[in-house]
């Protein structure tokens, strides 16, 4: 906030070098066979099926939420170096994050389904990533937001907790407001509206308004 709002790139700047050592590490951690994608489950936090969701429509690969967390940091990498005057670095992770988006839709795409799995979280991934190609974008649309109006009728239709906060950010990309309204607002248990109920996680909901407040924030 303090880069992308008021200019101010000390904290970034001083960040920078624990940033790229990260990145570089997942880089190397990367398989080979997948185009560098991370496939190791402990780099997706618990996007993927719980025990308590219907699987039928929550499988969702450890690897495939692994990948999307990190090339959301290299997203945020390459912001920072950006901002910072790193200019040899923005070119060189720009470049792999090029090719790990080739190959995340390589990976994951199923031309059967036109999406990118059974899971809400499959299509928010490519979607917050913007590596859908064009041709490809009307049918994973249309798939994202038949899930979400699924899970909104039945919560065992889940996407994961990490997929919340970019589903919200995703949502309004597709003009679709008043469906992440309708998210914010539903009351039944399994969905991010529920979080926000008296007796309810609160720690966990505190996190997320402030996500909802940052999201409206951007959108006015």
């Amino acid at each position: 906030t303090l880069m992308s709002v008021y200019g101010d790139t000390s904290v970034a700047s001083k960040q920078y070098p624990m940033m790229s050592r990260f990145i570089d590490f997942l880089t190397r951690h990367g398989d080979p066979k997948s185009g560098g994608l991370v496939l190791e489950s402990q780099y997706g936090d618990f996007a993927h099926s719980d025990s308590c969701m219907s699987k039928e429509y929550n499988a969702l690969p450890n690897g495939q939420a692994g990948s999307f967390s990190y090339m959301l940091g290299m997203t945020y990498l390459i912001d920072v170096a950006n901002a910072t005057g790193q200019r040899g670095d923005v070119h060189k992770y720009s470049a792999l994050l090029r090719k790990l988006k080739v190959a995340y839709h390589s990976q994951y795409w199923n031309s059967s389904s036109g999406n990118y799995g059974v899971s809400i979280a499959a299509d928010v991934f490519a979607l917050h990533l913007n590596l859908v190609p064009e041709s490809l974008l009307q049918s994973v649309n249309a798939s994202l937001i038949r899930k979400v109006k699924l899970h909104l009728n039945d919560p065992s239709r889940s996407g994961g907790v990490i997929a919340w906060r970019h589903l919200l950010q995703v949502l309004m990309k597709l003009q679709q407001p008043q469906l992440a309204i309708a998210v914010v607002n539903s009351t039944l248990p399994g969905t991010l509206g529920h979080m926000f109920l008296p007796g309810q996680a609160q720690t966990t909901g505190t996190f997320w308004w402030v996500h909802l407040v940052c999201l409206t924030t951007q959108n006015t």
